[in-house]
């Protein structure tokens, strides 16, 4: 009996996207925390929260026992004003394919798993850069000056890096306004050459190509849709004290009580593997790493557990294969044994050393330099729509003509937030190396 579309509609929704939710969230170690110990909340497209950041101030001390007792202070609220981030993803199913339903269920059932397979990985990737990222205000690349010699589509791009770029991947150009380049939104990466290569697909040739070819020339780069409208990851949440989130500006007064600590390595200096007066001081990154101690890393942590009253059990190191390989010989060199053995710990699928009892977790897209010390308890997913199959007229599967294909999309709706970021750290200008 020939598979139908209702059949088949079922499948995706009741054995592949669980399986799909699982893979997505497997190297997301906040997102996957967050629905175990369900810090999750049901929002609107806009919302807003408030919450207690003090508890009520009520006593006062007295002179002599004749004075009056003292008057009830009063509870101090918050608000977060947010906006969700939409995300959707499509599934392709060619008509020669589809013809398989009524031949080869087998078959067809292998083409709707691979073509599942390879959206789940793309939406993964995707999560997992964004976890680290700052919303998309930082392009995923720059071209360089003469960004191709290409003739023909692909085009040949050169670029600073291709470390956040992958095949598959759709792309938006976008010139030092971030103002879209005419024919360059919307582009497939047909390939990554090397680490400052790629290939793309562009739809346009002769005199428009030529044109596209002139204005590539130190293009940003950017996922498709994603100049400012990705959602908060760590670099937004925790990297920064003067930007503004969830209608909060850090920068002002008035969004004080709302900024993560943010250091970086101060003066150092390296003698035959040795490092001296390196120090934690306030401020961005420098660009310039510079070698560090363990006695940094020690500093950080009290820091957070002694004088913000982090959790220190809550408490999780997001860094660098680099950076953990710097700590680890540095343990070495001081005949330390501030490091235990490495080992698996829950939700992380990668074994870990820990630094005084905090799990170090190498997350492979973490900013080079960079090490992120959040307080896990205090995130929080306000969700306005569950990754799901968008059915709204009954039929999940549509044809669609530009394809020759029938499509059916995906499309979640979520800002991920935290509502003690002072209780967290990021440290920039880490070194990597010796």
């Amino acid at each position: 009996m020939a598979l139908t579309w209702a059949q088949v509609s079922d499948m995706a929704k009741l054995e592949y996207l669980p399986v799909m939710i699982d893979h997505i969230t497997l190297e997301d170690f906040a997102m996957k925390y967050i629905r175990k110990m369900k810090k999750v909340e049901n929002v609107n497209y806009e919302f807003v929260k408030s919450f207690r950041t003090s508890f009520s101030e009520g006593t006062k001390m007295m002179r002599d026992v004749t004075e009056p007792l003292a008057q009830p202070g009063q509870r101090s609220y918050k608000k977060f004003v947010g906006t969700t981030k939409w995300r959707n993803g499509v599934i392709k199913i060619y008509e020669p394919i589809a013809q398989l339903m009524k031949k080869d269920e087998k078959a067809f059932i292998d083409e709707l798993s691979q073509e599942i397979s390879g959206i789940a990985d793309a939406m993964k990737a995707e999560q997992e850069r964004m976890a680290y990222g700052d919303g998309g205000i930082t392009p995923l690349a720059k071209c360089d000056a003469t960004a191709t010699t290409s003739t023909d589509s692909p085009l040949l791009i050169s670029c600073t890096s291709t470390k956040l770029l992958r095949p598959g991947m759709f792309i938006d150009f976008l010139d030092s306004n971030h103002s879209p380049i005419t024919n360059g939104t919307g582009l497939e990466i047909e390939d990554i050459v090397d680490d400052n290569s790629f290939t793309v697909r562009v739809k346009v040739t002769g005199a428009d190509l030529g044109t596209l070819k002139t204005n590539l020339s130190n293009a940003l780069i950017y996922h498709q849709g994603g100049y400012k409208n990705e959602t908060y990851g760590f670099m937004s949440l925790f990297g920064s004290t003067d930007n503004t989130i969830f209608g909060i500006d850090r920068s002002k007064t008035s969004g004080a009580w709302f900024r993560p600590q943010v250091k970086r390595i101060g003066n150092s200096s390296n003698s035959g593997g040795n490092t001296t007066n390196s120090m934690l001081e306030n401020g961005p990154a420098t660009g310039t790493p510079k070698h560090w101690e363990l006695k940094d890393l020690d500093q950080a942590l009290k820091i957070l557990t002694i004088q913000k009253k982090a959790n220190k059990n809550e408490l999780k190191i997001f860094t660098t294969p680099g950076i953990e390989s710097y700590a680890i010989g540095l343990c070495q060199q001081a005949g330390e044994v501030m490091m235990a053995p490495r080992k698996s710990i829950d939700l992380w699928p990668y074994e870990v050393i820990e630094f005084n009892g905090v799990p170090m977790l190498v997350g492979n897209l973490v900013p080079d330099n960079t090490m992120f010390i959040p307080d896990m308890s205090g995130f929080v997913l306000f969700e306005a729509m569950k990754l799901q199959f968008s059915d709204m007229d009954g039929n999940m599967w549509k044809w669609d003509n530009g394809y020759a294909a029938y499509v059916a999309f995906l499309l979640e709706a979520y800002e991920l937030g935290h509502y003690t970021p002072w209780k967290c750290m990021t440290i920039f200008d880490m070194a990597q190396s010796y």
